[in-house]
């Protein structure tokens, strides 16, 4: 896990299924809004919120990591355009 932007950060779960980073992902979310941290300018919640946006591939040889970053910031701007405190998932068809 790192910082990646001013408020973004990215997490590299090698050997996942789909499914375990959207869990973990959910679990994020859940345990910051269940810390009850107020936020009075928030239109969403009265306390902080996430928003997660994630993305998976199959790694292959000449797959750009470019490409899977930009599928994790496009489910994010997603999750952020469906309302926030949202998770929102790609799956990144490889073509070998």
């Amino acid at each position: 896990m790192a910082r990646y932007g001013g408020e973004e950060f990215g997490i590299v779960l090698p050997g996942c299924s789909d499914e375990g980073p959207r869990l973990l992902a959910e679990g994020l979310r859940d345990g910051i809004a269940g810390l009850g941290v107020p936020h009075d300018a928030s239109e969403v919640a009265p306390y902080v919120t996430i928003s997660v946006g994630g993305a998976t591939a199959m790694p292959r040889s000449g797959a750009a990591a470019g490409d899977l970053i930009q599928a994790a910031d496009e489910a994010l701007d997603q999750a952020n355009r469906a309302g926030r405190d949202r998770v929102h998932h790609r799956r990144l068809d490889v073509v070998p």
